[in-house]
């Protein structure tokens, strides 16, 4: 902004970098994950493993980890790990 900025022009710039990215369809925490795995295979995993899991998966390109995104459904910041390509900001 040049010169000199009205409130409104300041308070719009600021409630912009204020706001979080939004948790998308197909996002999944952490603990989402480890609860689907030992349903689905009916064995329990640390938290440990499964992170080495998912970082693998993004290293590889497979995923990709958002941190202080904003769950509406908790009223939280929480890091979910999103399919690549999927709701990603440019």
């Amino acid at each position: 902004m040049t010169g000199t900025a009205t409130t409104e022009e300041i308070l719009a710039e600021i409630v912009e970098l204020t706001t979080p990215e939004f948790r998308q369809p197909g996002d999944f925490t952490l603990g989402e994950y480890v609860e689907r795995w030992i349903q689905q295979n009916g064995k329990r995993i640390t938290t440990s493993f499964a992170v080495r899991w998912l970082d693998d998966l993004v290293e590889k390109g497979v995923l990709v980890k958002v941190k202080h995104v904003y769950d509406a459904g908790t009223s939280r910041r929480c890091s979910v790990y999103r399919k690549a390509g999927q709701g990603e900001k440019p």
